[in-house]
């Protein structure tokens, strides 16, 4: 019987984050993990920050943002999911990180 992961107040598993770094030929990527059970998916970077691969779909940093921003920015009833996320350091550490990553090769 698999153990069952603990969930913040908002009832959802909180996703686990895996950062590597790049090495020779492979990508820097972001490995996220749902936190009940084994699906996974990853977001690879480039070096200079312009382009993300997430879940298999290559695209710009730009085009992601666009697409992605808003469903981020809807407000709900409870803290975000970010939020759950820094509350373990090193969570926040790496997402931090990668979100540096982003805005420097944007800027």
């Amino acid at each position: 019987m698999k153990k069952v992961k603990s969930k913040p107040g908002d009832g959802y598993p909180i996703p686990r984050v895996y950062h590597r770094k790049a090495r020779g030929k492979k990508s820097a990527r972001l490995l996220i993990k749902c936190g009940d059970c084994d699906k996974q998916f990853e977001i690879y970077h480039g070096p200079d920050g312009q382009d993300l691969e997430i879940a298999g779909v290559l695209a710009s940093v730009e085009n992601w943002r666009k697409i992605l921003s808003p469903l981020l920015s809807k407000s709900g009833a409870g803290p975000s999911e970010t939020e759950y996320l820094l509350r373990s350091p090193a969570n926040a550490k790496r997402l931090m990180a990668a979100i540096n990553a982003s805005k420097r090769g944007n800027g």
